[in-house]
């Protein structure tokens, strides 16, 4: 995993751990692991999610993103950033 890869996951698990309604460490998440089945993260807490991921990568993610699969994994997070499917 190069640079910008290891770059993107830090965001993105920062960003989970912060949305998280209970204490998760960024070392216990794993890119494969359902957010809501395995860590407890509801749609709420997607919401506050991807409201710290257009902060901090000063992005738009439309609304009729938010209760796909886009959403389900960090991993699935990672290819949708990389994708492109949001607005910038």
């Amino acid at each position: 995993m190069n640079e910008d890869s290891e770059e993107l996951y830090g965001i993105i698990r920062r960003a989970v751990t912060k949305a998280a309604a209970v204490g998760i460490s960024e070392s216990d998440l794993r890119p494969d692991k359902h957010l809501y089945y395995t860590y407890g993260i509801d749609s709420m807490s997607i919401q506050v999610l991807i409201l710290e991921l257009e902060k901090e990568l000063e992005i738009q993610i439309p609304e009729d993103h938010y209760d796909t699969n886009y959403f389900s994994t960090i991993g699935s997070i990672y290819t949708y950033l990389l994708m492109g499917l949001y607005n910038k």
